[in-house]
Parts: structure tokens; C-alpha cells; sequence
């Protein structure tokens, strides 16, 4: 795949709110890579050909704070869970 290192992996997890229940449709990106996506309907989300290094995942809700993570990604998969509070 042309642009794609051999060493691109995913960022994978779930968004959930305060109580525990999945959030569907929240975005989820890596900004300094312009990856994109958006959580299922069970709260699960997959950011694909991510390269290795440290990014800063945002994750976010109408309505909902702004959520932040710095995900190390060394292997084939990274994992990072969100919890989205009120605004």
C-alpha cells in the first residue's frame, strides 16, 4: 500500500460514559497523523495505519468534555479506552 509504513498498526478501544454505558457515534482521532473514526454502536473504535511512536488521541461528544491520551504505539495493536463526562 503506497504511504502506508510496514510498521503501521491500530489504536483500538472503547468510549464509554461515567456509568459505564457504551457511547456510540463519538469521534475519535490522531491529529498529528489526520486519522479519523467513529465509535460503533457497542462503543468500540478502530484507528488504523497508525505508525509507531507516541500520539495524543482526542475523543469527543456533543455535550460531553473533550477527552485526551498519550498511546505509545511500539507493536501491531495499541489499546486506549475513553470515559466521557458531562459537560
Amino acid at each position: 500500500m503506497a504511504g502506508v509504513s510496514a510498521s503501521a498498526a491500530v489504536i483500538k478501544g472503547m468510549v464509554t460514559d461515567v456509568e459505564g454505558q457504551p457511547m456510540a457515534f463519538t469521534t475519535v482521532w490522531v491529529e498529528d497523523i489526520n486519522r479519523t473514526t467513529v465509535s460503533g454502536l457497542d462503543g468500540s473504535y478502530t484507528l488504523r495505519d497508525v505508525p509507531a511512536g507516541k500520539h495524543q488521541v482526542f475523543a469527543t461528544y456533543i455535550g460531553r468534555k473533550k477527552e485526551i491520551a498519550t498511546v505509545n504505539v511500539t507493536g501491531e495493536a495499541a489499546t486506549c479506552d475513553f470515559v466521557l463526562d458531562e459537560s
